[in-house]
């Protein structure tokens, strides 16, 4: 008899718990924009920088290329969070600087908050602290 009131309380310790561990979960999932951005600092801050081209610009996509160690990378990356004019690019080919991490070569990029790899770009404003 003494086994039902014990069963009771375990659920409910069970349910209260798997609660908790849901809401933790759904509250560290980050806005995809923010992961974007941590993943733009963390090359910014780790990557190294090597010569690439950039083989196109529409709709705030830029494309380029870059080597290295004998492999060629093809990337692209969106810049509407980053830039004020998507004139500036329109009909921007050529030389630029990528950023990279070495540890993972494909993971790179050309403009970041407080970094860029196409001279004479205007960045907008960084709403992160130094």
């Amino acid at each position: 008899m003494n086994a039902h009131p014990r069963l009771a309380w375990s659920a409910a310790v069970a349910a209260l718990a798997a609660s908790i561990v849901s809401t933790v979960l759904i509250r560290r999932r980050r806005d995809p924009r923010e992961k974007e951005r941590r993943r733009r600092e963390l090359v910014n801050l780790q990557g190294r920088v090597i010569e690439g081209y950039v083989t196109a610009c529409a709709n705030h996509l830029i494309e380029y290329s870059y080597h290295w160690r004998g492999l060629g990378y093809e990337a692209s990356q969106d810049i509407s969070d980053l830039t004020y004019d998507e004139a500036e690019f329109s009909d921007f080919c050529g030389p630029a600087t990528v950023k990279f991490l070495p540890s993972r070569p494909a993971d790179s990029i050309i403009i970041s908050e407080r970094w860029t790899g196409i001279p004479g770009v205007r960045r907008k404003a960084s709403s992160v602290s130094s």
